[in-house]
């Protein structure tokens, strides 16, 4: 089986935790670009392992983000909230958990709420899945989540995994996105739905106004207002509805 040279798998390592810690301490992206004096998608790559950082990079991060150094190779480095949940459920057809040492999709526990009251709930990371033999999926931007409620009914059935890229591409017009409740504090927390981006305007403010409805008639249309991905709360599209779990 074909791996990750080490090098590429200790840049992700490194910046799996970088992005964990930051969102441990509620910083954005661009918040820390910022601070470190680098533009964006610099940064960015940063975070997804595609760039290789230099010790006096990795220095200034950890003075950033208030955390020393050896921090952000410990496998421990997971956001605050965000817990590893057993056991785990069974995976769509054809697709199997990653052992420790194999790259692979994260897989969160997460699921659509459908627009119904709740509390703020822990992501729960439940490790990595690999894809079937023969489909090439790269890891770093892609997850698996698994949907609950009838709201996207009859393209997306209660109990689907659904494969997700983050962040939204442009264009945004026509795509099924996973957004975060307004009042949830980070990504970690909180209620997702899912819903189809149906409508979209630029305000007198220069801010833009999303409708974001859901297929099942019964939900109500949900409008998102901002200037940012991170302030209408898109957190990720929908690449695939994979189906549900193989049984037993």
């Amino acid at each position: 089986m074909r791996t990750s040279p080490p090098q590429t798998d200790l840049r992700r390592t490194w910046g799996r935790a970088v992005r964990a810690l930051r969102m441990q301490a509620q910083l954005t992206q661009d918040q820390v670009a910022t601070a470190l004096g680098i533009a964006l998608k610099a940064y960015q790559r940063l975070e997804s392992g595609k760039h290789n950082p230099t010790l006096d990079t990795i220095g200034r991060v950890a003075v950033v983000l208030g955390q020393p150094v050896a921090r952000f190779f410990a496998e421990t480095a997971t956001p605050a909230g965000v817990q590893f949940a057993q056991p785990q459920p069974t995976l769509p057809s054809a697709w199997r958990y990653a052992g420790r040492a194999e790259p692979g999709i994260a897989v969160f526990g997460v699921y659509d709420q459908a627009g119904v009251d709740a509390e703020e709930q822990p992501v729960q990371q439940l490790g990595r899945a690999l894809p079937p033999r023969g489909r090439r999926l790269t890891s770093e931007d892609l997850f698996l989540l698994q949907a609950r409620g009838d709201s996207m009914q009859p393209r997306i059935q209660p109990g689907d995994w659904l494969l997700w890229r983050r962040p939204v591409q442009q264009p945004w017009f026509g795509k099924t996105v996973l957004v975060q409740a307004a009042e949830a504090h980070t990504p970690d927390t909180g209620r997702w739905w899912v819903k189809r981006l149906t409508g979209m305007e630029q305000t007198a403010s220069g801010a833009v106004r999303l409708r974001l409805e859901s297929m099942a008639p019964d939900h109500p249309v949900l409008w998102r207002e901002g200037c940012s991905d991170a302030d209408l709360g898109l957190l990720a599209e929908l690449v695939e509805v994979l189906g549900p779990p193989i049984s037993g």
